[in-house]
């Protein structure tokens, strides 16, 4: 349930690209970077988007988590994933999407609690990624650079 998130975070390449926090009234804070204002609806619609994740098709299962289930999630990327959201609940329990390799219009995806590479169409896991400029907004001092940046001739 979307209600029970607290927070989501973002990272790619390993690097964490932002975090978002949900006060007692709901309202989204960005807490990585700080300094922004977050975009709170982009959240919602991811909350929304994640939930209506469906696989086409699964790739691999694997029976348990160990050096062969390691190997397969190679073949697919997932070995060292392009980028991953992991949404935290309010019970603190945990789950992390992370995507691997996307080619011929498929994403490979593998989640936390199931043992599996799902594949998606590559256009529903392009909506998933949110970059730190489509969740906030740059701070006034950032704005106010472009600006002066914008009027040097």
């Amino acid at each position: 349930s979307s209600d029970s998130v607290a927070t989501l975070s973002f990272e790619e390449g390993g690097v964490l690209l932002w975090s978002a926090q949900r006060d007692t009234g709901g309202t989204w804070h960005l807490t990585e970077p700080v300094g922004r204002e977050a975009k709170g609806w982009r959240f919602s619609g991811l909350l929304t988007d994640l939930d209506g994740l469906e696989a086409t098709r699964f790739a691999a299962d694997g029976d348990a988590a160990g050096p062969a289930w390691d190997e397969r999630l190679a073949v697919y990327g997932l070995d060292t994933p392009q980028w991953e959201i992991v949404v935290t609940r309010s019970d603190g329990s945990q789950a992390r999407l992370q995507i691997g390799d996307r080619r011929e219009g498929e994403a490979f995806v593998v989640g936390d609690e199931v043992l599996s590479v799902s594949v998606v169409d590559d256009d529903v896991v392009e909506g998933l990624y949110l970059g730190l400029d489509d969740v906030s907004t740059p701070p006034a001092q950032e704005l106010d650079a472009d600006a002066d940046t914008a009027a040097v001739p």
